[in-house]
């Protein structure tokens, strides 16, 4: 049998790692208390427990924080990075939108559809790093959001965010508008790490922008 063992934070994983010696693999945040608390989580595993063995598989969805090759060499990482967003179809059936951050560096990009289908992008094709934004192909057709036409919906108005925070498929949270500037749209709701290139949805179901999330 597969036992998964959780911590909620970088001080309950040095209690499981120090208790539980045999663990195989760890899928690793790099952003908890702070900004570098699972290297210092790994630096812990391989120096002062002495463990070599452990798979070591590091998730961030913050690009910058862990540069690859370094991080792989000076913590002694299996060589994996994952990182994780959010996404959604846009006019034509098979163009997904999402953030540029959520898919630089990467080697592979897989979409999980809304059914939970597993596919892999065909190309990006096109981004700007200036503007947040990338536009991914994917090998089948999808349905698509429509787009909101902005100034209906003002400070104030209900929205709804559709995102994937910690891997967590789909989660709705509810918010409001709170202000609006030329380029962007400040609002309430719950979002985190994976949540980057949802959309914000009206309360009819329309795209009123893409979520550009910065976890602080």
């Amino acid at each position: 049998p597969v036992e998964f063992v959780h911590a909620y934070s970088a001080q309950e994983a040095r209690t499981c790692l120090a208790t539980n010696r045999d663990l195989a693999v760890m899928l690793l945040d790099v952003v908890m208390e702070t900004p570098d608390a699972g290297l210092q989580l790994i630096h812990y595993v391989r120096e002062e427990l002495g463990n070599l063995a452990l798979r070591v598989i590091l998730r961030t969805g913050q690009p910058g924080y862990a540069p690859e090759i370094d991080t792989i060499r000076s913590y002694d990482i299996n060589g994996e990075l994952l990182m994780t967003g959010s996404g959604f179809v846009v006019e034509e059936k098979n163009t997904i939108a999402t953030n540029f951050h959520v898919i630089e560096g990467a080697h592979h990009l897989g979409i999980v559809t809304a059914n939970g289908q597993e596919i892999a992008a065909e190309e990006v094709l096109i981004f700007t790093k200036e503007q947040d934004l990338a536009l991914l192909k994917a090998p089948v057709s999808l349905k698509p959001l429509e787009r909101a036409i902005p100034w209906l919906h003002g400070k104030g108005s209900s929205v709804t965010t559709i995102s994937s925070p910690e891997g967590r498929l789909n989660e709705v949270a509810p918010g409001n508008v709170q202000e609006r500037y030329t380029d962007a749209i400040e609002f309430t709701g719950t979002i985190d790490h994976g949540s980057s290139g949802g959309p914000l949805l009206t309360s009819q179901g329309r795209v009123l922008g893409i979520i550009r999330a910065i976890i602080v």
